[in-house]
């Protein structure tokens, strides 16, 4: 008869029971990880710079400045954070370098970056103070507001590097970029700026709509006509000129001059490509179900260890088999 050892039962069932534990916490990791990872990836929207309301044209789209030029960012209507401040949520403002990912920010007094590139917040115009780690609107709840005029002027003479630069508002939690809304502006060097030494101009481009689609689907129907209207117009300027000897040769001289037709085809292949090149693919968030499920089967696993080293074992006597 063989008897098992009870010592060695329990620290058994102890080690599978702790083993469980880890495994259902890495499954949540896993299950949050994934959802948070996906929305730090969101690009919410094109920031619009507009004068300031102490302007003569106040809320008028502005093509630039100099360092010392106050302007407004706004955010795209309704942009919030997905909680308040009471849940941790802030809202912020980045320049950053036009290399730089700024969903791959993070937030403390301010935004940083894992690389060397130029980093910085922006300032308020009036007090040339940092715009950072504002609490987001109680209601509606999330909604950036309360948003200060703002302004290089606070840079030091020569402290930005002449480039292109990306700037907007992100919100944030725990320090981590959550969503962000962006525009684009390149910096040139001036002497006679003050006090940073530049001015700059917009370049971020209109935002997206669906007009781009038009071309793309018209093209695809005169392809086939241009050689048709091509030989159909001949025909008619043949007709009008009253030359009936020359009506077959015209079909003939506008045929070979049916070029255009190539032309016309190259053209929509030309739009289409730009329009693709435009809708750049969906990025990997991380999000695949495979680690969920493979931490699942392994949970099951333990747990099932753990309910056998639980029971209580019985040795029957000899003579009761």
């Amino acid at each position: 008869m063989t008897v098992i050892n009870r010592r060695w039962q329990r620290r058994a069932r102890v080690i599978a029971s702790g083993a469980s534990v880890v495994i259902a916490s890495m499954l949540a990791v896993t299950v949050s990880g994934g959802v948070d990872h996906a929305a730090a990836l969101s690009q919410s929207g094109v920031v619009k710079i507009v004068a300031a309301p102490s302007s003569t044209n106040p809320g008028v789209a502005l093509a630039g400045g100099g360092s010392a030029t106050e302007f407004s960012m706004v955010p795209p209507a309704g942009a919030s954070c997905a909680g308040g401040g009471s849940d941790g949520y802030r809202w912020q403002t980045f320049m950053v370098d036009a290399s730089v990912d700024p969903s791959t920010l993070t937030y403390a007094d301010g935004p940083h970056t894992t690389g060397t590139a130029f980093v910085s917040a922006m300032y308020d115009s009036v007090g040339g103070t940092a715009v950072v780690d504002k609490n987001p609107s109680a209601n509606p709840v999330g909604l950036i507001s309360g948003i200060p005029t703002v302004s290089f002027g606070a840079f030091p003479l020569n402290f930005v590097p002449v480039g292109t630069y990306t700037v907007g508002f992100a919100c944030s939690k725990a320090g981590t970029t959550l969503s962000f809304w962006t525009a684009q502006i390149t910096t040139v060097a001036a002497a006679a700026d003050t006090p940073a030494g530049f001015t700059w101009t917009v370049t971020q481009p209109a935002p997206p709509t669906s007009t781009p689609d038009t071309p793309a689907s018209t093209p695809a129907t005169p392809a086939p006509t241009p050689a048709t209207t091509a030989r159909s117009t001949a025909q008619a300027s043949t007709s009008s000129t009253a030359a009936p000897t020359t009506t077959t040769t015209a079909p003939e001289t506008t045929t070979t001059t049916t070029v255009p037709a190539a032309t016309t085809t190259s053209i929509a292949a030309t739009t289409t490509t730009a329009r693709v090149a435009s809708s750049p693919a969906v990025p990997n968030t991380g999000t695949s179900t495979l680690p969920i499920i493979v931490w699942a089967i392994v949970a099951l696993v333990l747990g099932r260890i753990v309910i056998l080293f639980a029971r209580r074992v019985h040795v029957r006597p000899p003579g009761a088999r």
